[in-house]
């Protein structure tokens, strides 16, 4: 069960995963100890499922794509996930099954890898928008 300290340790983690021991103590108002036996405590628990950077690549988008039924999404996600440029696969619900974010150098590289997903066996369609803007939560 999360408390109020995990929770704000997460929040800092999310919006700066570099963020030191140190400053979380002082904004939760725990020692540093505490705060690493917290994140340890949340990686074991498999809250926190891995530390990452975002990249800005210059071209984004978000691709729904729609699986026939003979075909086990988690299957298609795998093969999209080899795909050059794919960054993310989410199962969806609603009208289409996949979520797929892109990320790129250009819009002529997001074609190619859209193409790629479409020639997969078990693609029936997709849906692609760009990214414009992008705000995230200030520090």
């Amino acid at each position: 069960m999360l408390d109020e300290v995990d929770l704000r340790i997460l929040e800092m983690l999310r919006r700066n995963s570099r963020a030191s021991y140190s400053s979380m103590s002082k904004d939760v108002g725990i020692s540093e100890a505490a705060v690493r036996k917290r994140v340890s405590r949340l990686i074991e628990a498999g809250v926190i499922e891995r530390f990452t950077v975002e990249v800005d690549m210059g071209f984004k988008a978000i691709t729904f794509v729609s699986v026939e039924s003979a075909y086990p999404c988690l299957e298609i996600s795998r093969k999209i996930l080899t795909i050059d440029g794919v960054e993310k696969v989410y199962e969806v619900s609603g009208e289409y099954d996949l979520a797929v974010i892109v990320s790129t150098t250009s819009y002529r590289d997001a074609n190619r890898i859209i193409e790629s997903i479409r020639a997969l066996k078990g693609v029936s369609r997709t849906y692609t928008v760009s990214y414009t803007h992008l705000t995230l939560p200030t520090n």
